[in-house]
């Protein structure tokens, strides 16, 4: 398959439907085609490969701006303007970019891409009324509001965050990840144990469900952004 035929596919036909993205429905795709390269110790190239050519077509295909963000849209067509929107779930896209760096001619590029998607991701928190992310959220000269306001406990951010700070020693890639993570407590902790998803990242309004992803991705990257670097 190649990187920008990722599009919804028809259980009856067989052929693609929908938007490209990189998003839902496409995000484990990529995210493990560079994992899997990394699990590999590096020692399984195609892997490389794979995911660099697919991360030059989004580059050039699905990466939208406003003001001074840059965020990850879908497209119905490649090569015309996408969506003014970004799903939660393409925050695990700058992680991704960070995990297959290498030296050479597209590593400032590839960082730089990197660090505004992942700046775009924190402000996706920071710019709601309650610091916790919509699912998915428009971008209109810089200001973000939420589009589909639920929140799922998604650890998407918090782990693009842990992996910036390893790679850079910044400081303030922890400091987002605690930031978000002092928001989730407020507004989605339960006093009877536990954490609940939010019908309303607006109201705080809260859902009767916690994703299983909660403990063992988004809890525990939470955690591990607090050990020490090295």
């Amino acid at each position: 398959m190649r990187a920008e035929a990722i599009l919804l596919k028809s259980s009856e036909k067989g052929d693609f439907t929908g938007a490209y993205s990189a998003g839902s429905m496409a995000d484990s795709y990529f995210e493990y085609m560079i994992k899997q390269y990394v699990q590999t110790n590096k020692n399984e190239a195609q892997y490389l490969i794979q995911w660099k050519e697919a991360l030059r077509c989004i580059e050039k295909n699905l990466i939208g701006s406003s003001g001074s963000l840059r965020y990850i849209t879908q497209a119905e067509n490649l090569g015309q303007p996408g969506s003014s929107k970004m799903e939660h779930l393409a925050c695990y896209f700058p992680g991704s970019i960070i995990l297959g760096l290498e030296k050479g001619d597209t590593y400032k590029s590839e960082f730089a891409l990197a660090v505004d998607l992942a700046e775009s991701c924190f402000q996706i928190y920071n710019q709601s009324i309650t610091g916790v992310a919509a699912e998915i959220s428009s971008f209109q000269e810089g200001i973000i509001s939420a589009s589909i306001p639920q929140y799922h406990l998604r650890p998407e951010a918090v782990e693009s965050f842990y992996y910036l700070w390893k790679h850079t020693g910044d400081i303030k890639w922890r400091e987002y990840g605690w930031t978000i993570f002092q928001s989730i407590e407020k507004w989605c902790k339960v006093d009877s144990g536990g954490y609940a998803a939010l019908q309303s990242v607006t109201t705080g309004e809260k859902l009767d469900e916690m994703e299983s992803f909660w403990m063992v991705q988004s809890h525990s990257v939470a955690l591990c952004r607090q050990s020490i670097r090295d």
